[in-house]
């Protein structure tokens, strides 16, 4: 078995069921052509000069065809990209993104700051606490319980931070990310 194309050195392919090998690339085979008689040799069908002008001219102009398709395809492609935008409807474009933009931002709450989650430290500043002073406490809504932040920290229960107008969330808690939020 050969791996290579003796005419074009092309990778041959797997044999065929016939056992023959045949190169895709250029056309050879392991098989010499069969002939009906050996003493004749094989000749391709006299065809009339004119007809195979006319084959020949038929084909060229095809080509000429496709090539000018191909080549008139790309210059209008190239055309439709650089067209310039008309100014009106750039301006107008721009207009609209604005005013989606300032729809967007009229509907925000004023008060988001309020409803975001906090870390206790966070928390007890908003309180009132001073974080800087180990002395400093806050109070409870009701004023009846006074608090410093290390006792703060420690609250567990959602009724104790409930007491001081907040919300707990234990899952992020425990997740170690920012776990109160003022109701």
């Amino acid at each position: 078995m050969i791996e290579t194309c003796p005419r074009c050195s092309t990778r041959l392919g797997a044999p065929l069921r016939s056992g023959r090998q045949v190169c895709a690339n250029c056309g050879w085979s392991t098989a010499p052509l069969k002939t009906k008689s050996s003493d004749t040799p094989i000749s391709k069908p006299a065809q009339s000069t004119p007809g195979r002008i006319l084959q020949l001219v038929g084909r060229i102009v095809g080509r000429v065809v496709r090539y000018v398709r191909a080549w008139l395809g790309q210059q209008w492609a190239t055309l439709r990209q650089h067209r310039p935008q008309p100014k009106a409807q750039t301006g107008q474009l721009m207009q609209g993104l604005a005013d989606r933009l300032s729809a967007l931002e009229k509907s925000i709450p004023e008060d988001v700051t309020a409803r975001t989650w906090l870390t206790a430290e966070q928390a007890f500043q908003k309180l009132g606490g001073d974080l800087q002073n180990p002395d400093s406490v806050i109070q409870t809504s009701d004023g009846v319980t006074t608090v410093n932040f290390t006792r703060f920290r420690g609250l567990n229960s959602e009724e104790a931070y409930a007491a001081f107008g907040l919300e707990m969330n234990r899952s992020r808690r425990q997740s170690n990310k920012a776990w109160l939020r003022l109701k």
